[in-house]
């Protein structure tokens, strides 16, 4: 069910986070700054995220850039407060926009500040990252193909590429997408973001799921249902996992889509938008 796997592309991102956050470490301990109890404080910076203290984190980092606004470090400190701010925990929708505002004007600092090749690398993919939540799909391509370019193999690169071809979808570039998916199933066989890229293979429009069942007759029911409320639904077989799905669409274009699955999220608050 596409619930289910959106759940789980959530907990790949956590995942990627703490992948990001080991090469933090290696980062700071390579940190040539002018002063050592700041360039202690800015570890320490590091170790606040590790253990969620974004506060902390942001914190070391601010202090640092206010110290040392260039030059050593500069960019590992920009670095820190970006991803701080991603990671930092939200209590509302508009203070998750605030927080990925604030980590994407940090992640666009680094980039004014000559990191190194690595540094810019993972600074690519979680800007890109970013770009993907705010809905700038365009932004997130970029960032997310630059990123490609630079990361050193592994699972990592994988998910970047998966996820450039998702921003192309929903920028409606589907042949773009098609040879970015079987790239991913080319370079990475075998993998999670392989098998998540071929299920997307083909797609042309978007659809807003709004149920899962085991047999067609509830399935029929709430088509027959919300047909009679106007909307443009219809029953589709998932047939690897025996799913009788109802989806309202097809929609060319993904704000279309957004609208659609926000007026189905009255009544469905599962609805998701597919591919």
């Amino acid at each position: 069910m596409r619930t289910a796997d959106k759940k789980s592309e959530v907990r790949t991102q956590k995942s990627e986070a703490l992948a990001v956050l080991l090469m933090l470490g290696i980062l700071a301990g390579g940190l040539g700054c002018q002063n050592a109890k700041d360039t202690q404080n800015l570890q320490q910076g590091y170790g606040a995220l590790d253990l969620k203290d974004y506060q902390r984190a942001i914190a070391a980092a601010d202090d640092y850039l206010q110290k040392h606004p260039t030059g050593n470090g500069a960019a590992e400190a920009a670095y820190l407060r970006g991803r701080a701010f991603e990671q930092r925990t939200k209590g509302s929708d508009a203070e998750a926009q605030a927080n990925l505002r604030e980590a994407r004007a940090s992640y666009e600092q680094v980039l004014t500040l000559m990191p190194s090749r690595q540094l810019e690398a993972y600074t690519r993919a979680s800007l890109g990252n970013v770009a993907y939540w705010m809905n700038d799909f365009g932004a997130a391509e970029i960032n997310w193909t630059s990123a490609y370019e630079k990361l050193e193999p592994g699972d990592l690169k994988a998910w970047v590429l998966y996820r450039t071809g998702l921003s192309q979808q929903r920028l409606g570039k589907w042949e773009a997408a098609d040879d970015t998916f079987a790239q991913v199933e080319k370079e990475f066989p075998k993998s999670e973001p392989a098998a998540r890229a071929a299920s997307h293979q083909g797609a042309r429009a978007f659809y807003v799921q709004v149920a899962a069942f085991s047999s067609p007759q509830p399935a029929e029911k709430l088509v027959a249902t919300l047909r009679g409320q106007g909307y443009p639904v219809g029953r589709y077989e998932k047939k690897e996992k025996g799913l009788q799905l109802v989806m309202a669409g097809p929609l060319k274009r993904y704000d279309e889509a957004v609208v659609m699955r926000n007026r189905l999220g009255e009544q469905f608050r599962d609805a998701v938008i597919v591919p």
